[in-house]
C-alpha cells in the first residue's frame, strides 16, 4: 500500500497535479500577470526549477515580458533519450511554467557523442594546468569555471585531474549544450534569458547571452541579479557595498551601525541563526571543551578555515588558487617553510568524502593539526590564535571584530572593498605576506566592519517577495522544506509578503536602471519617508525574538 500512494503521489507531482502544485498555480492565476504571446523574440525561462524560485519567476518573467516586449520560452537541459525528451515534454504541458506565461518548451539534450568527444579533447589539449583550464573559451565564451566546478561534483573530487577521461565527458556535454544555445542566439531572436544559478552547466545560458550582450538574470525566490560580462557571477553586490551605505540618509546609516553591533553581539554570544537563517549550530557558543587545543610555545598560531571542497570553488568568480584543495597545497608548501604551529578547522557542512580528503592531507603533511567543526571559536582565539586563513569565509568579518587578523585568498571575496580582512592581488603577495605573519595585524577601528555588518546582512534584501525572512523560516518546522510548495500559500496570505503592486514598481525600476541587483531602493516606498525616518525601517530588521 505504501508503494501505492509513493507512485500515486508520483505520477500527481509529475503531472503538477497534487494538491500543493495546484494551489500553487491557483495563487498565480490569483496574480493575474500577463505576458507577451506573440513575438519572434523570446526569453528563455530556466524551467523545473524549486517552488520557490518558480514563485520568483512567476512574478518575474511577465514583467520581463512587457518590458523587453518577448514571449516566454521555458527550457531544460540533461543528458537526452527519446523518452526523456518525450517525459519532458509531457510534463511541460501540465507545468506551472505554463501557468505564468511561458508558450513553449525547448529540450536542450546532450548524449554520448564521437563528435563532441574529439571536440572536447581538442579542446582540453589546449590546456597544460588548471588554471588555464579555469579560463579556457569555446568560441570566445569563457566556460571552463563552470566545467571545473561540475566535475569537482559530479565526480566528487577535491581537485581536477586533466588526465581523467570524466573532464573529457563533461566538457563534451557542455559543448553539445553550448552549440544549441548558441544558435539560438545567433539568430538574434533571444531576448533574454532567466537561470537558477551563475554556476554549473546551470550557469551556461547566461554566459553565452552576456557575451552577445542580451539581458541575462539569475532569479530566485530570495534574490534577482543581472549578468553581464563584466559581472558574469551573481551575489556580486559586495563590489558596490561602501557606495550604496553612502547614498543612505545619516541616520540610516548611524542607526544601521548600532542594530549591527546589536547583532553581532549576539551572534557572538552563541545565538543560533542571527542573519544566517540556514544555520542549526552556533560556532561562538560557550567553550565546553575544558581541554586545550592549541599548542602551548611561543609560535604563531595559524588557522585555516576550510571550505567545502565540492561546492563551487568560482561561486563569486576566479580565486587566488583555482580550487579549495589547491589552496591547501600552498599552503602546505608555505608551512615547510615557516616555524608555525598550522591548524585545520572544519566547515560544518563538510562531511563524507570531505573528511577523507582532510584525513589523508594531514597524513601526508603532518604538521597540520586537526580542530572539529564543534570547537567554538571563542576557545580558539582565547588560547592565542594569531591568525586566520580563507577563501572568501564570512570569518573574514567575524575574526577582525574579535581582535584576530584574516588573510583572504580571493579578490572575490565579500569583504573585499573594506580593509578589515586582508586581500592580497597575487600568489606572490599572498605566499610573502604569510612568510612574515607578525606583521599583519586586526583593525582598531570597528566601524567599517559594522558598515559592511549592516549592508550585507540586514540593509540587502534577503527576499524580494518574503518581507522578514528569517520570521519566514521559524516557522517553517522542518527547514529543508523551506523552499517547497507551501511558499506559495505563505506568500499568497500576505501578512509578510510585499504587495504585489510594489514588487512590480521595483521591477520596472530595475529593469529602466539596468541595475546588478535588486535592491531595497527599487522599491516606492523604500524611496520615500520610511527610508529618511531610519528608526521606522529598521524596524523591519529588528524583529529577532531572543
Amino acid at each position: 500500500m505504501r508503494l501505492l500512494n509513493s507512485g500515486i503521489s508520483s505520477i500527481l507531482t509529475f503531472f503538477s497535479m497534487s494538491k500543493e502544485i495546484r494551489v500553487a498555480k491557483r495563487v498565480i492565476r490569483s496574480f493575474q500577470l500577463k505576458s507577451i504571446k506573440k513575438s519572434k523574440e523570446y526569453i528563455l525561462i530556466e524551467a523545473f526549477q524549486t517552488p520557490s524560485n518558480r514563485l520568483g519567476l512567476s512574478i518575474f518573467a511577465p514583467a520581463a515580458s512587457k518590458f523587453y516586449e518577448a514571449k516566454l520560452v521555458a527550457y531544460y537541459m540533461m543528458p537526452i533519450t527519446p523518452l526523456k525528451f518525450l517525459k519532458e515534454q509531457i510534463r511541460f504541458i501540465f507545468s506551472v511554467e505554463r501557468s505564468f506565461g511561458c508558450s513553449q518548451f525547448v529540450f536542450l539534450g546532450s548524449k554520448n557523442s564521437r563528435e563532441y568527444e574529439v571536440k572536447a579533447r581538442d579542446l582540453l589539449d589546449s590546456v597544460s594546468n588548471l588554471r588555464e583550464l579555469e579560463v579556457l573559451k569555446y568560441r570566445e565564451v569563457v566556460i571552463g569555471d563552470l566545467i571545473y566546478d561540475v566535475y569537482l561534483r559530479k565526480f566528487r573530487k577535491p581537485t581536477v585531474d586533466l588526465t581523467d577521461v570524466g573532464l573529457v565527458e563533461v566538457t563534451s556535454q557542455f559543448l553539445q549544450h553550448f552549440d544549441q544555445l548558441y544558435k539560438r542566439f545567433l539568430n538574434k531572436e533571444v531576448a533574454g534569458v532567466c537561470v537558477s544559478h551563475t554556476v554549473y552547466l546551470l550557469g551556461l545560458p547566461s554566459r553565452i547571452a552576456a557575451f552577445f550582450g542580451v539581458p541575462a538574470f539569475q532569479v530566485t525566490g530570495e534574490s534577482i541579479y543581472r549578468i553581464t560580462l563584466k559581472n558574469t557571477h551573481a551575489y556580486t553586490a559586495f563590489k558596490q557595498y561602501p557606495e550604496l551605505f553612502r547614498s543612505l540618509p545619516k541616520e540610516v546609516q548611524i542607526e544601521g551601525k548600532n542594530l549591527a553591533k546589536k547583532r553581532l553581539e549576539m551572534r557572538f554570544a552563541g545565538y543560533v541563526g542571527v542573519d544566517m537563517h540556514y544555520s542549526t549550530i552556533s560556532a561562538y557558543s560557550n567553550p565546553e571543551n575544558s581541554s586545550r587545543v592549541l599548542k602551548e610555545n611561543s609560535k604563531p598560531h595559524i588557522l585555516i578555515a576550510i571550505h567545502d571542497f565540492y561546492d563551487s570553488p568560482h561561486s563569486y568568480g576566479l580565486n587566488l588558487y583555482p580550487d579549495f584543495y589547491q589552496w591547501l597545497l600552498a599552503l602546505a608548501n608555505i608551512s615547510r617553510k615557516t616555524d608555525y604551529n598550522w591548524y585545520i578547522k572544519t566547515h560544518p557542512d563538510i562531511r563524507g568524502e570531505g573528511h577523507s580528503v582532510i584525513q589523508s592531507f594531514i597524513a601526508e603533511n603532518p604538521q597540520f593539526y586537526f580542530i572539529d567543526s564543534g570547537t567554538s571559536h571563542h576557545q580558539l582565539i582565547a588560547e592565542g590564535i594569531s591568525l586566520a586563513l580563507t577563501i572568501y569565509g564570512t570569518i573574514a568579518m567575524e575574526y577582525p571584530y574579535l581582535g584576530k587578523p584574516v588573510v583572504n585568498a580571493s579578490l572575490n571575496n565579500c569583504h573585499v572593498r573594506y580593509n578589515f580582512s586582508v586581500s592580497p592581488k597575487s600568489h606572490e603577495e599572498y605566499e610573502n605576506l604569510l612568510m612574515n605573519v607578525d606583521w599583519i595585524r586586526a583593525p582598531e577601528d570597528k566601524d567599517s566592519i559594522l558598515e559592511y555588518y549592516f549592508i550585507h546582512n540586514l540593509f540587502m534584501l534577503k527576499s524580494w517577495t518574503i518581507r522578514d525572512y528569517d520570521a519566514y523560516f521559524k516557522s517553517v518546522e522542518v527547514k529543508s522544506n523551506a523552499h517547497s510548495w507551501p511558499f506559495f500559500q505563505y506568500f499568497k496570505h500576505g501578512n509578510n509578503s510585499y504587495e504585489l503592486r510594489d514588487i512590480n514598481v521595483a521591477l520596472n525600476n530595475f529593469f529602466i536602471e539596468e541595475a546588478l541587483f535588486l535592491s531595497r531602493t527599487h522599491f516606492a516606498q523604500a524611496k520615500s519617508s520610511e527610508l529618511t525616518e531610519a528608526k521606522e525601517e529598521l524596524d523591519v530588521f529588528d524583529v529577532w525574538d531572543i
